[in-house]
């Protein structure tokens, strides 16, 4: 199970092997994504739509917003 609290977070970003950290964005997750932008830098990952064709056959699946959180950095401000 991916770790779901910051002090998680922190505490396997300090072993070194986990470079950042992946997190999509719903309301569900925003109390985490707030304490976390407070502390690393990330980048922004657009939702992207699905696509069909005019006969309503897939063609490409959509995603939603994700925010990738870089934990091999300082903290923000230091």
């Amino acid at each position: 199970m991916p770790p779901r609290s910051v002090k998680q977070i922190q505490y396997l970003a300090a072993t070194g092997e986990y470079p950042c950290y992946l997190v999509r964005f719903t309301n569900y997750t925003s109390s985490l994504i707030k304490q976390l932008s407070k502390q690393y830098k990330y980048d922004h990952i657009p939702r992207q739509e699905g696509q069909t064709t005019e006969d309503a056959k897939f063609v490409r699946a959509g995603m939603v917003d994700y925010l990738l959180f870089d934990l091999t950095g300082s903290a923000k401000g230091s």
